[in-house]
């Protein structure tokens, strides 16, 4: 049975730490120094590893994506599921992991060096759009990616909502995130008003 590298363990357990330091004290105080000091390492420790802020914020950012497609992989594509993993994210549990979420965002938008954050972001418009062209297969690809980006755009609005306001209820999620993902039927033509009817024909 092969062993974990300790060099890779050093690495995660230093991310993990960086993502909880930027949950509680903003992107402002990740330092290398405040990582050190958090995983009781010896000073300089964290700088070995990832000798830039810059290489430090990519760790944090890659550390973070890897943990959200874990947890996508255990819902399912549907309103229901996107609700479970939404209020698995609010939980006391997991408040962490969103603010320091919203917080790399913040710096991606910032700091070009972050692209991994967009690239996640796309794989999760990705994701979405299967779902969608799954369920309203009457819809064209630019419709879905359209839904997709605005349902994105709204898991992350009620992250954001959750963590300044309380989590709503998983019911109350279920029933926001049907109205972008539940299918449609097409929208009927109103009739022309003013236009004539078709005379019925009598028998006799």
């Amino acid at each position: 049975m092969a062993h974990a590298d300790p060099a890779d363990e050093r690495r995660t357990r230093i991310a993990d730490a960086a993502l909880a330091l930027l949950a509680r004290e903003g992107a402002r105080g990740l330092t290398h120094r405040a990582v050190d000091a958090q995983l009781a390492l010896p000073s300089g420790s964290t700088s070995y590893y990832f000798r830039t802020r810059a290489a430090l914020l990519m760790a944090a950012a890659e550390r973070l994506i890897a943990l959200d497609m874990a947890d996508l992989t255990h819902v399912s594509e549907d309103a229901a599921g996107v609700a479970t993993l939404l209020g698995r994210w609010l939980s006391p549990s997991g408040r962490a992991r969103a603010l320091a979420r919203m917080e790399l965002l913040l710096a991606a938008a910032r700091n070009p060096e972050l692209v991994v954050m967009e690239r996640a972001r796309e794989r999760f418009i990705e994701g979405a759009v299967r779902v969608l062209s799954a369920a309203q297969p009457q819809h064209g690809a630019d419709a879905h990616r359209t839904t997709a980006t605005a349902l994105i755009a709204m898991v992350d609005g009620l992250t954001l909502h959750g963590l300044v306001m309380g989590a709503p209820s998983r019911s109350q999620l279920q029933r926001m995130l049907a109205l972008h993902m539940a299918p449609r039927s097409p929208a009927k033509k109103p009739a022309l008003q003013g236009s004539k009817q078709p005379r019925r024909r009598t028998p006799g």
